[in-house]
């Protein structure tokens, strides 16, 4: 999807959210400065999906015509197709590495890293029968993750007894040289999968 698709889908999208929405609010909610928010508005109105209101330019309000409303839906549509073919590919992707985890050196697996694709590798890890020993990474990490609805817990708690293998989603030798001897840790002798 392009760029321009894209961005006129977040302006309809928060139009229809709030009609009094400004063009400053809209350049801090999306990311863009204020004078390509409005270039992108004129190019809206201009094509019928958006009427502007108002001759104060502080006091403009912003409605979405019908023809907006179905292009709107038309831009989510095509953002939805390509975005669940790249999500399909990288499914698979994990499954294939996960797939050569080798079970019979058992079955407790500790997530390693907070990434976008924690739910998909998680599910991953259940549907192939894994127990999830828990999800961990580093103590910055796991202090400024509050959203997460998963029990994050700091990689200093981890223990070799208590997995049999590691994921990473993010590179677990960082985490292993801020020590003069990773061994100390006991992690030399398990399964690890690098997912990324």
């Amino acid at each position: 999807m392009k760029r321009e698709s894209v961005l006129a889908y977040q302006i309809l999208s928060h139009i229809e959210k709030d009609e009094s929405i400004s063009q400053r609010k809209l350049s801090v909610r999306i990311g863009l400065n204020i004078s390509s928010i409005n270039y992108a508005l004129r190019k809206l109105v201009s094509k019928g999906y958006v009427k502007m209101q108002g001759m104060n330019p502080r006091r403009i309000t912003y409605h979405l015509t019908p023809t907006g409303f179905s292009e709107k839906t038309q831009l989510a549509y095509k953002y939805f197709i390509n975005n669940y073919h790249l999500f399909q590919d990288i499914q698979i992707d994990i499954f294939e590495k996960i797939d050569r985890i080798d079970k019979k050196k058992g079955k407790r697996i500790a997530i390693y890293g907070l990434s976008p694709f924690l739910e998909i590798t998680y599910t991953a890890l259940i549907e192939r029968g894994f127990k999830i020993a828990g999800i961990f990474d580093d103590k910055n990490s796991v202090n400024e993750s509050q959203s997460i609805k998963y029990d994050l817990k700091e990689i200093g708690a981890l223990k070799s007894g208590d997995i049999d293998g590691i994921v990473e989603l993010k590179d677990f030798d960082e985490y292993l040289k801020s020590f003069k001897n990773g061994s100390k840790l006991g992690l030399g002798n398990i399964a690890r999968v690098k997912l990324f």
